[in-house]
């Protein structure tokens, strides 16, 4: 088992409009049982309610705290991830009702690295993009009413990221007992591959094109700060938290992976398939005619 210390940054910023930061981020440190795998998370504090911060740093502090223990007890890194993620949300509940408080939550994305394998987990639209050679690949879908416009084929992925809704969360932590945590398919880590946890402030005024270039030639702390930066300067309305990840996986990569811009994208025909079959068709032809 390696207990190698992956290479992490990370930014938060109240940004230009908000007067406090109800963000929070939790990441690995040599302290870290790294047997159990590296854990990094986002947490943000959802916009409207009451005490988004204490929210995302009871998420921060229950998920680091419950996740390793899980992970002891013989709990896999899907279920740890779920279950930790769910007493985070029972805890946030029950201190919202303790404190008197209609609703308090926050949003959430986790990653654990473990022997060259990342996992993700989410709820509400706090993201993952994991940057592979050329391009960078988101690896969450929000818990949002545009994202559930365009599942429904009403919007499209470009009229969602400039929607006015755009920013209506359907789940978060700690409003209700019975969530959904999301989780994506394992992904095997090779050479390069770089990861980004954001919260909605960072994404919200940044393109992946952008995201991409500022994680494409800097350190992780220089990508997350830069991030951070140039949200600021795109005006973003929110918090802005980044947190930066360079796997150092050493793996060589099997082949080209081609772009994807959206997680629910589906690869093409390969080309190769389109070669064979061509020649297979020109050749057939070929035949009949000469038979003729």
């Amino acid at each position: 088992m390696s207990k190698h210390l992956p290479k992490a940054g990370a930014r938060s910023d109240q940004g230009p409009v908000r007067t406090a930061n109800e963000d929070a981020f939790w990441i690995s440190d040599d302290q870290t049982p790294l047997e159990y795998g590296a854990l990094y998370l986002v947490a943000d504090g959802v916009g409207g309610q009451e005490h988004g911060a204490v929210a995302a740093q009871q998420a921060a502090q229950v998920i680091s705290t419950a996740f390793y223990q899980m992970r002891r007890s013989g709990l896999t890194i899907p279920q740890a991830l779920n279950d930790s993620i769910l007493q985070a949300n029972q805890a946030i509940f029950e201190r919202a009702q303790a404190m008197n408080v209609t609703r308090m939550g926050c949003t959430l994305v986790a990653a654990v690295q473990h022997e060259g394998k990342l996992h993700v987990a989410h709820v509400g639209d706090a993201r993952a993009y994991l940057k592979m050679e050329n391009h960078l690949r988101r690896l969450t879908r929000d818990d949002t009413w545009v994202q559930k416009q365009v599942d429904a084929g009403i919007i499209t992925y470009e009229e969602a990221a400039n929607h006015e809704l755009r920013n209506i969360v359907t789940q978060v932590l700690g409003n209700k007992l019975d969530i959904t945590v999301h989780q994506s398919a394992v992904y095997e880590l090779r050479a390069g591959d770089t990861y980004l946890l954001c919260s909605d402030g960072l994404h919200g005024v940044l393109s992946i094109e952008q995201l991409f270039m500022l994680m494409k030639d800097n350190s992780p702390q220089a990508a997350a700060d830069a991030m951070v930066k140039a949200a600021i300067e795109a005006q973003t309305r929110d918090n802005v938290t980044a947190v930066v990840v360079d796997s150092n996986v050493k793996k060589a990569r099997r082949g080209k992976v081609p772009p994807s811009k959206q997680t629910n994208e589906k690869s093409g025909v390969p080309l190769w398939v389109i070669v064979t079959i061509a020649t297979a068709v020109v050749l057939l032809l070929g035949f009949l005619l000469y038979r003729l």
